[in-house]
């Protein structure tokens, strides 16, 4: 019997390097179009709003911005 063909489950991965040593993880898909949105200069609430499938929405955005600013994707905030 052939193998199953492969079921297309699209990922987000995120590649940095703070010094010499690359880093990298993947991201679930609300988190990869939340990183996009930020990258793309979006207002927060636009990067936020990518976590509203979430149950718990704000505790998801709140996770996923402390971790960026932690990791050091975060360099500065304009206003």
């Amino acid at each position: 019997m052939p193998p199953e063909a492969p079921i297309p489950n699209p990922i987000g991965v995120a590649v940095w390097r703070p010094t010499f040593e690359v880093f990298h993880t993947t991201l679930a898909p609300d988190e990869a179009l939340a990183l996009q949105r930020a990258a793309a200069r979006a207002p927060l609430a636009d990067v936020c709003a990518a976590f509203e499938g979430r149950e718990a929405p704000d505790e998801a955005a709140f996770t996923a911005l402390a971790s960026w600013l932690d990791e050091g994707w975060v360099s500065a905030i304009e206003t």
